[in-house]
């Protein structure tokens, strides 16, 4: 299965461009990962998540974290369609 984000912006305090393109491909590896296998093709115009600021600032908990959210909406939109 592929999958294909086209385009993933995250807006994080505190963490510098390099920093969160790094962020960004870990958050788009993951999700890869994460998603459901044999979902099939679905076209999902946007999607938006919010973390508390209180939210770890740890690399891989944040990655993780962002993820974890997308894949859930991407569940919701896909199931509740």
């Amino acid at each position: 299965m592929t999958t294909q984000i086209n385009e993933l912006v995250l807006r994080v305090a505190g963490i510098n461009k390099e920093q969160g393109n790094r962020l960004g491909g870990d958050v788009a590896q993951l999700v890869g990962e994460r998603l459901p296998k044999g979902i099939g093709d679905h076209n999902i115009p946007e999607l938006k998540i919010q973390l508390p600021s209180s939210q770890s600032s740890d690399h891989s908990s944040l990655a993780s974290s962002i993820a974890d959210q997308i894949v859930r909406q991407v569940k919701l939109s896909i199931y509740n369609t």
